[in-house]
């Protein structure tokens, strides 16, 4: 459960360098309400591919929309959690938007925009405070993934870039 702790919630901390304890894990476990026995577990690695500074998570979405699915509300009000915890207090979140490469580049630059937009809206509902630390970007379809084609669903998404405030 650690590592599931470090990959949608403890993670934010990780990859920003702070060290988690086994006794910081077991405090922001239980203001999560998830059982704090589960910290016991080994931790994950921070993936390879992430810089020191800043670690990015995605929020994926439907075609032509800008609504966040169940699943994706669960991650960002697990993220909320510790947005609020003295852990991650000086943490400033970058959303950046993307579309797939279906329909035309005026209107995936458009709906880029508005899915960073509505992340935000999200997470700005559920703890207002955080506002000031939450910029977005949309880049519609300019930047797929690599390795999967510019029409490719997966492409339609936003990335939450975590860094510590300046």
């Amino acid at each position: 459960m650690r590592a599931v702790l470090m990959a949608v919630g403890l993670f934010w901390a990780t990859a920003l360098g702070a060290q988690v304890s086994d006794d910081t894990c077991r405090v922001v476990a239980l203001q999560l309400d998830i059982d704090p026995s589960k910290c016991d577990a080994p931790a994950s690695e921070t993936p390879a591919t992430s810089t020191p500074a800043e670690r990015d998570y995605r929020i994926h979405f439907p075609e032509g929309s800008i609504i966040l699915v169940d699943e994706y509300r669960r991650h960002l009000d697990m993220l909320v959690g510790l947005l609020r915890t003295e852990l991650l207090h000086d943490t400033c979140l970058r959303l950046v938007g993307h579309s797939d490469a279906t329909g035309k580049a005026a209107a995936n630059q458009k709906l880029s925009v508005a899915r960073a937009d509505a992340v935000k809206a999200y997470i700005v509902e559920q703890y207002p405070e955080v506002a000031p630390r939450v910029e977005t970007a949309g880049l519609g379809d300019t930047l797929p993934l690599a390795g999967f084609s510019a029409r490719d669903p997966f492409n339609r998404r936003v990335e939450i870039f975590a860094r510590r405030c300046l």
